[in-house]
C-alpha cells in the first residue's frame, strides 16, 4: 500500500476544524515537556528539548512563519485546537489534538536492520524488553503482560527507570533482565508491541524487519499513519490486554508461511511509504504551507 501525499497530509492534520485564531498560552515557559512553545522563526531559539532538538532545527528551518508552536513529550496535548505540532494523538483521549510531525525521529525512525536474519532462521519464539513505563501504573499494560508471561514466554523489563519508584510493591525482582541489543530481538519472530507512555519506539523498526509485529489495534496516531495498518495486514491482532496471546501464538506456528507474509508486508509498508528522505520532506512543507495559508486567512479577514 503506497499513501498519497493527500492522504497522509489529512492524517496528519486531523479529523477536527482547526482553530487558527486562538494560540495556545505559553504558561510554563521553562516546563520543557508536555506544554506547548512557541519558537520565534526570527531567533529559532527556545529551550533546549534534548533528543527533540533536531527536528524542532529541521521543522523551524523550512517554515515561512513568523512562529512555530510544539508541544514534545509523551503526554496528549490538550489544549486549544490550533496548529500545535505534536509527535502523537491518542485515540483513547477525546480531548487529545494537535497536528502530527516526525518529532524525536532518531528514536522511532532508527531503521538499523543490519543484524536481521532471514524469516526461516529466527526463533519460533515470542521476545519482549522494555522499561517500566505508562502513566496509569495501577491499570499498566506492562505489568499486566510481564506478570502473566514470564513464566511461559521470554519477556522482561530492561530497566526499573520510571513506575518502580513510586510503587516498587507492583514489581517483581526477577521481571528484572537488563537492556538488550536489537539483534536479540531479531533472533525471534513473534515480536509483541506495548505501548509505554506513549507510543512504542519499538513498532516502526519492527514492523521494518523480517520479525512480524503483535500488537492490538494501534491506539497512537504518529509519523506512521497507523489507521492505514491492517490487522492479518502488517500485524498480528491480540487484545489491548494481550490476554489471548497464547491462542494467537499457536495460530501463528500452525500458519508460518502467512506470519512470514505479513512481517513482508509490514516491512513493505516502511519501504515503500517512509524512506525517501524527498518525500518526507516535501510532505513536512505541505503540512507548514497548510499552516500558513491558514494563520495568512485568519490575518487578512480579521
Amino acid at each position: 500500500m503506497i499513501l498519497s501525499d493527500e492522504q497522509r497530509i489529512s492524517y496528519y492534520l486531523g479529523y477536527e476544524n482547526l482553530n487558527f485564531k486562538e494560540e495556545p498560552f505559553d504558561f510554563s515557559p521553562h516546563e520543557l515537556f508536555d506544554h506547548p512553545f512557541c519558537v520565534d522563526a526570527r531567533n529559532k531559539q527556545c529551550l533546549s528539548r534534548a533528543h527533540y532538538d533536531p527536528d524542532i532545527i529541521k521543522y523551524v528551518s523550512l517554515n515561512n512563519l513568523e512562529k512555530l508552536w510544539f508541544c514534545c513529550g509523551d503526554k496528549p496535548y490538550t489544549g486549544v485546537n490550533y496548529p500545535v505540532l505534536v509527535k502523537t494523538r491518542d485515540t483513547f483521549n477525546k480531548l487529545s489534538k494537535g497536528v502530527i510531525a516526525n518529532l524525536n525521529s532518531g528514536r522511532h525512525w532508527n531503521l538499523d536492520l543490519s543484524q536481521d536474519i532471514e524469516w526461516n532462521d529466527k526463533k519460533n519464539e515470542v521476545f519482549w524488553r522494555g522499561a517500566d513505563t505508562g502513566h496509569d501504573i495501577h491499570c499498566n499494560d506492562r505489568i499486566g503482560f510481564v506478570s502473566k508471561y514470564f513464566s511461559e514466554h521470554d519477556v522482561a523489563f530492561s530497566d526499573y527507570s520510571q513506575n518502580y519508584k513510586s510503587a516498587p510493591y507492583l514489581y517483581k525482582k526477577e521481571w528484572l533482565k537488563g537492556f538488550c541489543t536489537r539483534q536479540d530481538f531479531l533472533k525471534r519472530k513473534f515480536l509483541p508491541i506495548l505501548d509505554g507512555n506513549d507510543k512504542s519506539s519499538s513498532l516502526n523498526w519492527i514492523l521494518a524487519s523480517n520479525s512480524v509485529p503483535i500488537m492490538p489495534k494501534p491506539r497512537f496516531h504518529s509519523w506512521l499513519c497507523e489507521d492505514f495498518l491492517e490487522s492479518g495486514v502488517h500485524y498480528i491482532e491480540v487484545q489491548p490486554d494481550f490476554s489471548d496471546l497464547n491462542i494467537v501464538l499457536d495460530w501463528c506456528r500452525e500458519n508460518d508461511e502467512e506470519c512470514e507474509s505479513i512481517a513482508k508486508n509490514g516491512a513493505k509498508f516502511i519501504s515503500e511509504n517512509f524512506t525517501n528522505q524527498e518525500t518526507e520532506t516535501r510532505i513536512i512543507k505541505s503540512l507548514l504551507e497548510f499552516i500558513r495559508s491558514g494563520l495568512y486567512d485568519i490575518k487578512n479577514k480579521g
